[in-house]
């Protein structure tokens, strides 16, 4: 969010409006620099609260990757649970899985994209995506 909605806010504005049409999409169109603002204030977003975020995001994507160094196929047990959804589901922008109807078609900010490639090559973002092949 701190990417998106801070620098060029246009970029998630599809998401936004992708089942709204005719009134309701004018309205969402019109009105969303104000959501900007209230939802940057609301977040609390800004460049501090983006690299504390960032610097969280790359702890995590350490453990996962050391949980996965061991070769399993899940993150719990022989078979997929909750704790795979909940893992793919939240990792699914980092990963963006073509299964995904969302996130294989968004656009991402420049410093978010730029992570995301240094990213790619992760144990992490291949699980995901292979989770996404498999179970989508």
């Amino acid at each position: 969010y701190s990417e998106a909605l801070v620098e060029p806010p246009e970029s998630v504005l599809p998401i936004f409006l992708s089942d709204l049409e005719g009134a309701e999409r004018r309205a969402a169109e019109d009105n969303w620099p104000i959501a900007c603002q209230l939802m940057t204030g609301a977040m609390d977003l800004g460049p501090a609260q983006g690299r504390e975020s960032r610097e969280i995001v790359l702890r995590e994507l350490d453990w996962l990757d050391g949980l996965l160094g061991d070769g399993r196929r899940y993150l719990l047990g022989d078979r997929f649970t909750r704790a795979d959804l909940t893992a793919a589901s939240l990792l699914a922008p980092i990963a963006a899985p073509p299964e995904h109807p969302t996130y294989a078609r968004l656009a991402i900010p420049p410093r978010a994209r730029a992570d995301l490639e240094a990213w790619a090559d992760r144990p992490i973002v291949a699980w995901i995506r292979e989770l996404y092949r498999r179970h989508r």
